[in-house]
Parts: structure tokens; sequence; C-alpha cells
């Protein structure tokens, strides 16, 4: 079972509010705006735990982390090895072996196998509830020129609300 899911921290979002997010530069939004915890599990494998930390909800940046992980998910063949870097440390490593998709965190030394369709869909959907999710905050966001890297698809409907 895959457990892939943000606790967003509006205290947090208020200061990134603050600091008016649509006109920051790509890589400050993708490193330091729209941090909540956000967990990811599988099979009862907590892959971003960060002992004596973050147990299992670690803060990391929205549009740095969901749309990696989309993006190393969906791009990925048989014998490709990729990493993604979490902020505060640590790093997941991936690696595609036919149909399975074994994903390894570095802090914990933790591993834990499904296949690529399992992590395609839950990958693809966290993406799209984040992007979802950040144009509730802002809607504004649809109108950065970084919106279609991170959030491909996701665009603001006629009555305001974000949709897939």
């Amino acid at each position: 079972m895959i457990e892939l899911a943000i606790q967003p921290d509006d205290q947090a979002l208020m200061a990134d509010l603050e600091e008016s997010p649509v006109g920051a530069p790509a890589a400050a939004l993708e490193q330091t705006y729209f941090v909540v915890p956000t967990r990811f599990a599988i099979d009862g494998k907590e892959l971003l735990a960060f002992p004596e930390v973050y147990d299992t909800w670690r803060p990391l940046p929205l549009l740095g982390f969901a749309p990696r992980l989309r993006a190393v998910a969906t791009a990925m063949s048989d014998g490709d090895a990729a990493t993604i870097s979490l902020m505060d440390g640590g790093d997941l490593m991936f690696r595609r072996r036919g149909a399975e998709m074994v994903i390894s965190a570095s802090i914990t030394g933790d591993e834990a196998a499904l296949s690529a369709a399992q992590l395609t869909d839950a990958a693809v959907g966290f993406a799209n509830d984040v992007c979802t999710y950040v144009l509730s905050i802002v809607p504004a966001m649809a109108t950065h020129g970084s919106w279609g890297t991170w959030c491909a698809g996701v665009t603001l409907t006629t009555d305001g609300t974000a949709a897939p």
C-alpha cells in the first residue's frame, strides 16, 4: 500500500503568501516555498523518515518534491536509476527492474518495492493534488513561468477552481 499525502500548514503558508510567491524565481519556489509536512510510505516503510527528527511527516517544498517524484515515476524505463535529494538531507534512490520499482531511503536504509505502474499512478495523482492545492491558495501561480513545468495540465477553471 502506498501512502503519499500532505498536511497543509496554514501558518507556514501564510508566511509564504507575504513573500509574494508569484514573482519568486522557480528555484526559490522549488526549495523554500509551500513547505508542508509530507508523507511517503510503502507497505509501512516510511521513506521520508529522519530518525529522531521526523518519524512519518517530513516538511518538504511541494513544488520541488511532487513534480520531481512524478517525473521520476513516469520517465524511468527498465534498468534506469534516479535520485531525489530531500530538503534537510538524505536521498530517495529509485531503480527500475522490469515492471518493478525499488525505492531506497539513504538516511534509514529502508527499501520498498512496488510495481512501476502503482508508483506512476500514485505520483501523478499526488502531483495533481499538490498543484490543485497550490492554486487553491494562490490562484495567480497559474501565471508563473514555470507552472507548466511543475504542473502541466492543472489549470484554473472558469469558476476559479483548479482542475487537472
